[in-house]
């Protein structure tokens, strides 16, 4: 992956909530985690109340079509994606301008 690994970030699922968290660099860095409800919410997703969550919501995405999007995020070696999800499948994950990649949900 490129060193601008994580200035662009888009997510999009069917039924799931999202926390992203990086590490900057692959030397034991501390981790630094972006809520998804600081992100752009695109294509109807929606902001959740919940109590349970660090910043009190999360991100609903319920439809396909539905994302969130990271920008002008610093560079990052790893990427870590948190979620709870209602149902099985795939969500598809982009960085930068590079092809979306599918990743299981269970």
């Amino acid at each position: 992956m490129s060193s601008k690994f994580f200035h662009d970030i888009r997510f999009f699922a069917i039924a799931a909530f999202f926390l992203l968290s990086a590490s900057v660099s692959a030397t034991a860095a501390p981790d630094h985690v972006f809520e998804a409800e600081a992100a752009d919410r695109l294509g109807g997703a929606s902001k959740v109340a919940d109590r349970g969550a660090s910043e009190r919501a999360l991100v609903g995405l319920s439809k396909p079509g539905q994302c969130v999007k990271f920008t002008k995020l610093p560079s990052a070696s790893k990427l870590a994606i948190r979620y709870a999800s209602v149902s099985v499948g795939t969500i598809s994950v982009a960085v930068n301008d590079q092809p979306m990649r599918k990743v299981n949900v269970h």
